[in-house]
């Protein structure tokens, strides 16, 4: 009696031959090996049978797998056919495979095996910078087994590259550049695809995009988020390792920082800040050569030096003084009046800084050589009194951060000292700083 498979395999003969016994005849097909017994779930790839009875006459023989019709079938001998195999119905599974001519059928059973599609399960990190280069591990299963060769890798439009196999289990790669227009910290598909077959992982995957870095004024850890300056959108980036108090960028695109305790005689640490991931690296503590330990409120580089203003926590009073960026070490710059106690300041040109502070109400001009201080316009709008924390100068636009909770970022019209509400923060703030040139 024969099977669906086989009635459906003599309705096709018929069609394609004119006639067909379904009883097997004298020169009936046999199957004695498949070569690969394997492949991709996809198919698309040649198969070879070895056995007899493949060139009976009526055309060539029909070949099926797993129930599925092969389009391509040759008969190079009577011994042997080759055929492109069709897509199966599930991965991982084996399958019949069948053979049938004029002469009657064969069947092998279990003969086939479709291999198993990749599956992505995670990525990490979850998010990378937008000029590309940020490694990234992916986990999951079928990316090494049956010949599933090296994957395609799309993180939402951009192909990772420096793909590298480690295990059926584990694959690490580099990311490649965003496209232009890209929406920051939106989460995308990764699509991985190889010879095995295709599998997404759905919003997996964020990316950076240039603009402006707040620090908060957290407790044990402080929260880096980023400020959109097209569409003004605040997102958060990741939690530091630790608190952290100002921020400045240098000319590399390192992102410098300070922790520490708020109060008391214990010196503050010069700090450098993985803006993606958090992680703190402490350079030095910040003291003077005599060992004096100083707190610093506020950062900015002009060139390859490193600024700052002293918080009050730890010096008797406070002045401009520059920071080695190596080694944390502190030297006191200029014989000007102290600044006071709560202040910001930001690159103005290669010899000054913008400077502001809680009580003056005024945009300063900071000579760095002497400290002196040139008043400038009075600071009016929406600040309010005594709480001027983080200030940064991006592409000739001065912008100024309320410490306060919310914390406002506003704009600063450095001739007239009017200030426009830019964005809203969700948090207080104490620093401002640009993203690194590699965000």
């Amino acid at each position: 009696m024969k099977t669906a498979i086989h009635l459906a395999l003599a309705g096709a003969l018929v069609g394609a031959c004119g006639s067909v016994s379904t009883g097997d005849k004298p020169g009936a097909p046999t199957i004695t090996t498949i070569t690969p017994d394997h492949g991709p779930v996809g198919g698309g790839v040649q198969i070879t049978i070895a056995g007899t009875g493949f060139q009976a006459e009526g055309g060539e023989p029909l070949v099926l797998v797993g129930g599925h019709l092969s389009t391509t079938v040759t008969a190079t001998s009577d011994t042997e056919l080759t055929f492109t195999l069709p897509a199966g119905d599930a991965d991982g599974v084996k399958v019949d495979v069948e053979v049938a001519s004029q002469g009657g059928f064969a069947t092998l059973a279990d003969g086939f095996r479709y291999h198993a599609r990749p599956i992505v399960l995670a990525i990490s990190p979850t998010i990378g910078r937008s000029a590309g280069g940020t490694a990234i591990t992916l986990t999951g299963r079928g990316f090494q087994a049956d010949d599933a060769g090296v994957p395609t890798i799309d993180l939402g439009g951009a192909t990772a590259t420096n793909v590298q196999i480690v295990s059926d289990t584990q694959i690490t790669a580099t990311t490649g550049a965003a496209a232009p227009g890209t929406a920051a910290f939106t989460p995308r598909d990764v699509s991985f695809t190889n010879a095995n077959g295709s599998h997404t992982l759905a919003t997996a995957f964020s990316v950076t995009a240039p603009g402006m870095l707040a620090i908060e004024r957290g407790e044990g850890q402080s929260r880096i988020f980023h400020v959109d300056l097209t569409t003004k959108r605040v997102s958060t980036v990741t939690a530091a390792e630790r608190k952290l108090i100002g921020c400045a960028v240098s000319p590399s695109g390192v992102l410098f920082s300070t922790t520490g305790q708020s109060s008391g005689n214990t010196p503050h640490q010069l700090v450098t800040v993985d803006p993606l991931t958090g992680a703190v690296t402490v350079i030095g503590p910040l003291i003077t050569p005599d060992n004096v330990p100083h707190g610093i409120s506020a950062l900015a580089f002009i060139a390859n030096t490193l600024y700052g203003t002293d918080s009050g926590c730890c010096a008797a009073t406070q002045h401009l003084v520059s920071i080695d960026p190596a080694t944390g070490r502190v030297t006191i710059l200029g014989s000007q009046a102290p600044l006071t106690n709560g202040n910001a300041i930001a690159a103005k040109d290669g010899a000054s800084l913008w400077y502001a502070n809680n009580s003056g109400g005024a945009l300063f001009s900071l000579d760095v050589a002497s400290s002196g201080l040139a008043p400038g316009p009075a600071l009016t709008g929406s600040i309010q009194p005594n709480t001027v924390q983080g200030m940064v100068q991006i592409a000739d636009v001065l912008y100024l951060g309320e410490r306060s909770f919310p914390s406002t970022i506003l704009t600063v019209d450095k001739n007239t000292g009017v200030m426009t509400p830019f964005a809203s923060m969700p948090v207080t703030i104490n620093g401002l700083c640009p993203t690194p040139a590699n965000f």
